[in-house]
């Protein structure tokens, strides 16, 4: 058995999402695809959430595949993310460079970044001693953190994550939403909008 009727309903409205978003999200750059490959050679060869021990026995091939369609979105999404990442660590030559000035102004928090030392042209936090205690090692990394996912970022490549932001987020909530359709409510609450998709 695959679908009862009820689902089968509520499955060709998911696949019809499923498909505007596949269209939003594909095809893939030549360095997307090898990152994608590489992650999903990585998950078929037996990294957690894959083998069939770990695969719900309450589920039907047909729900599981409905379910894995919408996964493989979420592994599509990361590479395309990662390399934007790289191609500004490129572009700054992994030098603490700010580039995303407009975030730090409308942000509200330009006084706490420059308290922190993100406008040295060495911050204290970008190369740290194996010695220094755990505090602030734990603090340097944070930090570096913040450089790294936002500031080294061009306003246009900030934006373009955060796209990737909202398309994740879609995603995730269509997954949910099969998931629910298939075992029933989620038991974390997240229950908002199953009708919440929403493409321009």
């Amino acid at each position: 058995m695959g679908f009862t009727p009820e689902q089968e309903k509520e499955v060709k409205r998911i696949r019809k999402e499923l498909k505007k978003l596949r269209a939003a999200i594909f095809p893939l750059s030549p360095e997307e695809q090898e990152i994608y490959e590489r992650d999903r050679k990585a998950t078929e060869a037996g990294l957690p959430g894959k083998t069939a021990e770990q695969r719900s026995t309450r589920l039907t091939a047909e729900q599981l595949g409905v379910l894995d369609e919408i996964s493989d979105l979420f592994g599509a999404l990361y590479p395309k993310r990662r390399v934007i990442y790289l191609q500004a660590e490129r572009e700054t030559e992994g030098k603490p460079i700010i580039r995303n000035w407009p975030f730090i102004e409308y942000s509200g928090r330009k006084e706490y970044y420059e308290e922190m030392g993100f406008f040295s042209e060495k911050p204290w936090f970008w190369e740290i001693e194996p010695s220094c205690s755990g505090q602030r090692q734990w603090m340097a990394k944070m930090l570096r953190g913040i450089f790294r996912s936002v500031l080294i970022l061009t306003p246009e490549q900030y934006q373009q994550v955060k796209a990737l932001d909202s398309l994740s987020d879609k995603v995730r909530r269509l997954f949910n939403r099969a998931q629910r359709l298939f075992l029933g409510p989620i038991p974390d609450g997240d229950e908002e909008g199953d009708d919440a998709i929403i493409f321009a």
